[in-house]
């Protein structure tokens, strides 16, 4: 249901949400933590645009452009599913 990650006037969008989740995280840039939020985050962007290419250095920069795409992909979403 890609409406549940969309912006209402009292629910910020999916990817404000889960940055303000990891943004006080103070972990290494290698920690399993990146990775595996990296993993929820890809599968999420997946679902909503397949084909936009990602790349990153570090797990915790794949984050931020991977929250960045989700951010760009779920205005797209939602326009062709109404």
């Amino acid at each position: 249901m890609t409406e549940a990650r969309a912006e209402t006037e009292d629910y910020p969008p999916f990817a404000d949400r889960f940055e303000a989740l990891i943004g006080q995280i103070e972990a290494p840039r290698h920690n399993h933590f990146w990775v595996f939020a990296a993993s929820l985050l890809l599968a999420t962007l997946r679902r909503l645009d397949p084909r936009t290419p990602v790349r990153a250095d570090t797990p915790d920069k794949l984050c931020s452009v991977l929250i960045q795409a989700v951010r760009t992909a779920t205005p797209d979403v939602l326009i062709r599913e109404r």
